[in-house]
């Protein structure tokens, strides 16, 4: 029975240390480190849900579909700096070809999650090297007293 009992322990002690423990393991991501880096440059805005908080109805706006608005949707962007700085230049199709609409620049920073624009605030969903999705508060446009969502999918321009 001691034998049984040895050998039992001696290949538990063998199986559970294996060589493969003692390899380094990658480093742990750093969701906030990586978001400072990947936010940094210009974004087209592709699509817009609003989600209304009466229902839960949600409305899609899907800018691709607009054959003007991918004209000027070429020319739009949004861009984050480095230097913590917002800066948006639109485009709109008007007589026959994409004009300025309008360019405006506001502090951004980002906490956890979190992408704060001037007074405002919203919720990265997803940030890669290619698609930004951020979800935020908007007015209640439904009038229960709650706010809508606005969830912003962009895209990376190349």
């Amino acid at each position: 029975m001691k034998k049984l009992l040895l050998a039992t322990m001696a290949g538990a002690l063998f199986t559970a240390c294996g060589s493969s423990d003692d390899s380094p393991q990658p480093p742990k991501p750093n969701p906030e480190k990586d978001y400072a880096t990947l936010i940094i440059g210009k974004w087209h805005n592709s699509r817009m849900d609003v989600i209304y908080s009466k229902k839960g109805n949600v409305e899609i706006k899907d800018f691709t579909k607009y054959p003007k608005y991918d004209i000027c949707r070429k020319k739009s962007y949004v861009e984050f700096t480095k230097g913590g700085e917002r800066i948006e230049r639109n485009y709109n199709f008007r007589e026959g070809e994409c004009k300025i609409d309008s360019v405006a620049s506001v502090k951004y920073k980002l906490e956890g999650n979190r992408v704060i624009i001037g007074d405002e605030e919203g919720q990265i969903l997803k940030l890669t090297d290619k698609e930004l999705v951020v979800i935020s508060d908007e007015r209640d446009l439904d009038e229960d007293g709650k706010p809508e969502k606005n969830k912003f999918y962009l895209v990376r321009v190349k």
